[in-house]
């Protein structure tokens, strides 16, 4: 599901913002991008992006300002000065020209004087980079659940409409063995003219036919499972990956009704029903 985050988060010594950016995946890939200063602080990162969600592709970018003072000192290389000052005495003798230097010259050689600062506390850091993150997330997730009620309500209107395909099936069923009965009585009589029909085969010949094309178990699992469905779908919780269950063993009943009815009119509404759920499983894969 998409979602987007972002916030400034201060303290005396630092300033950070966490910028959230998600989009649809299947399972939680993250991606963080921040000054590799601060790498060490990356696991803690993932640690609170994986608490608060579970699906989607995250990008995280943080970006670390040190506002408060940082106490500097000065480091002198007495050895590295000295070196200067004696290879500019063998560059004097070498071309006659006069030795001459000031100090200040002298200190402002590369490497002879160099700043210092402590090296940065991380742990101090930290709290203040996990009070940013927390509110950019909070933010996405609330993005994430609005457009979530809105996905769970358009699926719950395919859901009532695989309903009503299920009843048109279940009134349709009866009548396939008696069609089934009406077409080998009249195949019989055609090839058997004259010839009485046995009734008893008939009976037995149905019955065998009522008894390998019966959907009823199938029928009643799929209001089981669509009713299973609609709970999870209003739980406040992850439920994609329970939904993505569900979702299989409904089309397994589905693809069982349509092998075993031997109807058109059947076989007609199982390709509906199977093009709902295709729509709905593609629905279902950005739900938390």
């Amino acid at each position: 599901m998409t979602g987007y985050g972002r916030t400034t988060a201060e303290s005396e010594q630092w300033r950070v913002t966490t910028e959230l950016k998600s989009v649809n995946n299947r399972y939680l890939d993250l991606t963080i991008k921040m000054p590799k200063t601060f790498n060490p602080l990356e696991d803690r990162l993932k640690k609170e992006i994986s608490s608060a969600l579970s699906r989607g592709h995250v990008d995280l970018y943080v970006s670390v300002e040190e506002i408060g003072e940082n106490k500097a000192a000065i480091a002198c290389d007495l050895d590295l000065a000295k070196e200067y000052c004696r290879a500019l005495r063998q560059i004097a003798e070498a071309t006659d020209v006069p030795y001459q230097v000031e100090l200040t010259d002298i200190a402002s050689y590369n490497g002879v004087l160099t700043v210092q600062k402590e090296e940065q506390d991380l742990d101090e850091l930290w709290p203040v980079m996990a009070r940013a993150l927390k509110d950019s997330l909070s933010q996405l997730v609330e993005m994430r659940v609005t457009e979530g009620e809105k996905l769970a309500a358009e699926i719950e209107d395919r859901i009532a409409g695989l309903l009503k395909i299920r009843e048109k099936i279940a009134v349709r069923s009866p009548l396939v063995v008696e069609d089934y009965r009406e077409k080998l009585t009249a195949r019989i009589s055609d090839i058997l003219a004259e010839v009485e029909i046995d009734r008893d085969k008939l009976l037995n010949e149905t019955a065998f036919f009522a008894d390998k094309a019966d959907i009823s178990e199938e029928l009643s699992r799929l209001t089981s499972h669509f009713e299973q469905f609609s709970d999870y779908l209003r739980k406040d919780e992850p439920v994609g990956r329970k939904l993505d269950f569900i979702l299989q063993e409904i089309n397994r009943e589905v693809n069982t009704i349509g092998s075993k009815a031997n109807d058109k009119e059947i076989s007609r509404l199982v390709i509906e029903a199977k093009g709902e759920l295709e729509k709905i499983r593609e629905q279902v894969q950005n739900f938390e």
